[in-house]
């Protein structure tokens, strides 16, 4: 089993649904034989600043004042930076503000991250909370991005809460929830004490605040009491929450119940708890967001129905055990009359309720943990566990050679280009406007039978492509008039030409002319709709109308470009030309601001001037020879390597792209030439 580091916001003793099945896990793991070490916040003073806790090891890091719900915490900084490289492996527990903070250090060290999500954060309507709550949820969403798999307790909460959490990476993984139903006598016990007697009893448990949605159910209450008079409502948890005044702004109609709700505070004795669960009717969860509400299960571990929210993730408990029923959100109506219908015949259900210790077994879940975990330091491990399968070894030394380079358009759309050369490793094949030549080098180090020659019309840049390496013949023209015969190459490759050329439709009838009946072409352009991180200068003159810029060093995606595309406009002037589309795609829609200037517009400009220092054209060129490069990078080096590492890793799982994109660097497209036309 791999070293974990937990890092969370709160953990034991503090008690929410989310610290108890954090500590679960843990100790889970730890029993199962990893070293596990939780940082967390000392928001307890009486607590150590280390300890050793049931085989967990917990650092807790000095607080310096609370923002929201957040504690701040000057000193996780360091603390990420010592411990973060001592481990295998990170599990983060969201939601957490310093999330992203905990992924950087992990990019830093080269070191995997797994995000258990516990839920959204849900803010009251104020404007200052409402600022919070979508700075947190673009700090976890930017987080989700950057981990190696993103967990969270249910598949309805995975598949529909958030589109970050969509994709490749993102699994569900039922939380570890144990608890033992009360012993025989303490419900009955219980109701004696509070003075209940027979009463129909409504519970419901949780910190007070605004996503519990206990307004709701005190809405609801006197509707439930016209029809039921002697019911009795029974809270038990947290009322008074540091930051949010919920409970104070729920207090009209709390004073409205008068003796008909009993609060119990914090029941931190489980048998206690148990007994408030078992002596209940109905458990009531009015919540407007939770993804797995432990208090549901608890609730019919012992005995008793439950009525939920029809909400995503909280709707998946009665739904997996039909132990209960969902009403809409924020429904008063709805909802009294599901507590009506389930107090009229209360063991309706308990076929439901005695099945469901088989539908939730918490060794099952850590076992899962455990595998996961496993998984993704293994993945790590490999160095190249983001390429498939079996991938032929011309693709994989490709990728070793362009996996220094700054670019990550460039690095995705070589790749793709070369799994589909590497289809016919001996052919001959025209690389038309070859420039520096980088394809060409690349050709010839990854497909050795193949028989590579090249055309551009810039003398200069053969010159520079002789200079750094390049050995294959190269002939100056340019693509509307190629100097070879007709039918006489297996494969032509056509990288970020056609947007140069003044008529491509020319340029690509052309290529048509020089391929043979059924030889391939492969195809590289600029996207028109580029994210605007790339290009931000001239995404902003597109939007605004006016002319882009060019030429210079903020000419960006249009530098000395005629035309950018869409993939239907590339694929009409394919069809145009008389070929065959086989496939198009649309690739790499995340980058860092200011990519294309920072790359091509500064660092390509300071290389070229001999500023940059040996080591770092040996690493970043691409003439990239992997078994020269240093085994240990300089700290530059390392940065550069960790911001490119999270858009190859999004952009290497099968080309898989966030719902509803729409921005992207490039498009890639391979056709063929019919068999019968010339």
């Amino acid at each position: 089993m791999p070293k974990v580091l937990t890092v969370l916001t709160f953990y034991d003793p503090h008690w929410t649904g989310l610290t108890v099945f954090a500590r679960r896990i843990a100790e889970g793991l730890v029993d199962g034989g990893a070293e596990v070490t939780v940082l967390c916040t000392h928001h307890d003073p009486a607590t150590p600043r280390r300890e050793v806790r049931n085989g967990v090891e917990v650092v807790r890091v000095p607080t310096a004042g609370r923002v929201s719900r957040t504690l701040l915490m000057p000193g996780l900084p360091l603390e990420l930076h010592r411990l973060v490289p001592e481990h295998d492996v990170v599990q983060l527990h969201s939601p957490m503000a310093e999330a992203e903070l905990v992924a950087l250090v992990c990019r830093l060290h080269d070191v995997p991250l797994v995000v258990t999500h516990q839920g959204d954060v849900v803010m009251p309507d104020a404007p200052a909370d409402q600022v919070v709550q979508r700075l947190m949820r673009a700090t976890l969403r930017r987080t989700f991005q950057q981990a190696a798999r993103v967990v969270t307790h249910n598949d309805d909460y995975a598949a529909h809460a958030s589109p970050a959490m969509a994709g490749p990476r993102a699994l569900a993984i039922d939380p570890p929830v144990t608890f033992d139903p009360p012993e025989p006598g303490a419900a009955d016990a219980l109701r004696a004490e509070l003075g209940l007697g027979g009463r129909p009893v409504i519970a419901f448990a949780g910190r007070w605040v605004e996503e519990k949605g206990f307004d709701v159910l005190l809405r609801a209450a006197p509707k439930v009491l016209a029809s039921v008079p002697d019911a009795a409502f029974v809270f038990a948890g947290e009322t008074s929450v540091s930051y949010e005044q919920t409970r104070e702004r729920a207090q009209p109609l709390v004073d409205a119940l008068g003796p008909s709700l009993i609060e119990l505070g914090l029941l931190l004795d489980q048998r206690r708890l148990a007994a408030f669960y078992a002596m209940a009717d109905v458990f009531v969860l009015p919540s407007r967001s939770d993804c797995h509400a432990s208090v549901q299960i608890e609730a019919m571990l012992c005995g008793t129905p439950v009525v939920a929210s029809d909400i995503v993730g909280a709707r998946s408990i009665i739904g997996r055990t039909g132990a209960g029923l969902l009403v809409p959100p924020e429904d008063p109506d709805a909802l009294a009359a599901a507590i009506a219908e389930v107090l009229v015949d209360p063991h309706r259900f308990d076929a439901e309720l005695a099945a469901v210790p088989q539908q939730y077994r918490p060794a099952e879940g850590i076992a899962r943990y455990r595998a996961l975990l496993d998984e993704v330091v293994a993945e790590h491990a490999t160095g190249l566990a983001l390429l498939p399968e079996r991938e032929p070894p011309a693709v994989e030394t490709v990728a070793r050679l362009v996996a220094g380079d700054l670019d990550p358009a460039y690095r995705r759309r070589t790749r793709w280009l070369f799994e589909r050369l590497a289809r016919t490793p001996d052919a001959r094949i025209l690389d038309a406007g070859s420039g520096l030549g980088t394809a060409l080098h690349l050709i010839d180090r990854a497909l050795p039978a193949a028989e590579a020659v090249g055309t551009d019309v810039d003398p200069q840049r053969h010159l520079d492509g002789r200079a750094a390496g390049v050995t294959a013949p190269v002939t100056a023209a340019d693509l509307a008039h190629l100097p070879h015969a007709g039918e006489v190459f297996d494969a032509v490759l056509c990288s970020e030409v056609l947007e140069h050329v003044d008529d491509d439709r020319v340029a690509l009838r052309e290529l048509h002319r020089v391929l043979r009946p059924g030889g391939q072409l492969l195809v590289s352009v600029p996207h028109a709709d580029f994210p605007a991180a790339w290009d931000p200068p001239n995404r902003f003159l597109t939007w605004a109308g006016l002319p882009r810029i060019r030429t210079g060093i903020l000419a960006g995606a249009w530098t000395d470009h005629q035309r950018l595309y869409r993939p239907e406009e590339l694929e009409r002037a394919l069809r145009d030309a008389g070929f065959v589309v086989d496939e198009v795609e649309e690739q790499t829609h995340r980058c860092l601001p200011f990519t294309h200037l920072l790359v091509y517009g500064i660092a390509l400009r300071i290389a070229r001037a001999g500023l940059v220092p040996a080591t770092w054209e040996q690493e970043l060129g691409r003439y990239r020879d992997p078994a020269a490069a240093a085994e240990r990078p300089s700290l530059g080096l390392r940065l550069a390597q960790v911001l490119r590492r999270r858009v190859d890793r999004d952009d290497l799982a099968n080309g898989w792209v966030p719902p509803g994109t729409r921005r992207f660097v490039s498009i890639v497209a391979a056709a063929h030439r019919p068999d019968g036309g010339s």
